[in-house]
């Protein structure tokens, strides 16, 4: 895997398959893996098969001590944050499904916070975010402001099981602060100041809940 390259990994497993990936650390750079379009499945509807993603460091131990998973009864985009990296060297990723499951999935190495930017003065920007991708954002964030963030024409496709969108914060070195809920009803949500403890570039992710895209203008003001 290559940091910040122009498209995403796209990976195609058989059943009985895993996949592995390196990718070279640089000590203290902050990135962000975007786990995208999971298909992979045994053809069992009945079934709840989960795939488990590892990234380990380069002397062979966990970087992220929890299970990062996605199961097929719910599975949109995922970041992964990998926070600063401890060491210099040859990272690895390995994604395992199920020993029957076959599908693809897409991998995208990001530095932390590094999508489109959204302006703090209300200016929109429009997102159209497909099933199972992410809506990825970013923004100069200002120590012990405020913030609210603002949808607008928030249309899901095809609106099924009582959709919404999680708008997830990310702190400048990549790793989660808190997440917001909007759906047709609610469509504002506040972060607090203390969310903000320095200043420097934040992430914004929208995220529609699995089986739905979403369409809307998204926007960001100081309070």
């Amino acid at each position: 895997l290559k940091v910040d390259a122009s498209s995403a990994t796209e990976v195609n497993l058989n059943a009985g398959q895993n996949a592995r990936y390196t990718f070279d650390g640089v000590a203290g750079s902050a990135l962000q893996l975007l786990w995208t379009n999971n298909t992979l499945g045994d053809g069992n509807s009945g079934t709840n098969n989960c795939t488990y993603l590892y990234v380990y460091k380069p002397d062979g131990t966990r970087l992220i001590a929890t299970d990062v998973t996605q199961c097929e009864s719910d599975r949109p985009g995922k970041v992964v944050s990998l926070g600063k990296l401890p060491v210099g060297g040859t990272y690895r990723v390995e994604v395992l499904p199920n020993n029957l499951d076959a599908g693809q999935f897409k991998l995208h190495l990001r530095t932390a916070n590094s999508g489109t930017a959204l302006a703090t003065d209300g200016t929109p920007k429009s997102a159209d975010v497909a099933d199972q991708e992410l809506g990825y954002f970013k923004f100069t964030g200002v120590a012990g402001k405020s913030y609210r963030v603002t949808l607008s024409g928030l249309v899901f496709t095809p609106g099924v099981n009582s959709p919404n969108v999680m708008a997830y914060l990310y702190k400048p070195d990549g790793t989660s602060i808190t997440s917001c809920t909007f759906t047709t009803t609610k469509l504002t949500c506040d972060l607090a100041a203390s969310y903000f403890s320095v200043d420097g570039t934040y992430g914004l992710v929208f995220t529609p809940k699995f089986q739905n895209a979403a369409k809307f203008d998204a926007s960001l003001t100081k309070l």
